[in-house]
């Protein structure tokens, strides 16, 4: 790869057919926004990366740029996609255990429909890990979860 091919988090990239930004805000999450006939953002909370891969690999992640990927190497994942209705995604989790009866329910409330703000996730991919004992360490779920329209 050469010079040309690397972007930074600080960097703007520009193409003849598309245009790729790559800026960082305060929140220090990234965001790639690329603008073409539709516009495709991604957005990975660092905070959260960050908990997630230290630990399953303690003390390999120190920032987007000081990832020890040779810690990472030797890791062993079996990811499992998750795709589906919001009620049966919440099902899920309530059988993994990772969210309680209140949780559940704010999860399933359309919030498009409703004029006063509540917390709600954004509809993309979210990974989970379960802490019983009858699921593998290394399995993990990843969740696209739907928007409210949708």
């Amino acid at each position: 790869m050469d010079d040309d091919d690397e972007h930074s988090a600080s960097q703007a990239h520009s193409s003849k057919g598309d245009q790729t930004d790559w800026t960082e805000d305060s929140d220090d999450d990234l965001y790639r926004s690329i603008i073409s006939d539709n516009v495709d953002k991604i957005i990975i909370a660092q905070d959260s990366l960050r908990a997630f891969t230290n630990t399953i690999c303690p003390s390999s992640y120190g920032s987007m740029t000081e990832v020890k990927f040779s810690a990472l190497d030797g890791l062993i994942v079996k990811p499992i996609g998750i795709y589906g209705s919001k009620e049966e995604i919440v099902q899920l989790l309530l059988s993994l255990g990772v969210v309680d009866d209140y949780i559940a329910v704010q999860l399933v409330v359309n919030h498009s429909e409703t004029s006063v703000s509540k917390p709600s996730l954004r509809s993309g991919l979210y990974i989970v890990r379960s802490d019983r004992e009858t699921i593998s360490s290394e399995q993990l779920f990843v969740i696209y979860w739907l928007e409210d329209a949708t």
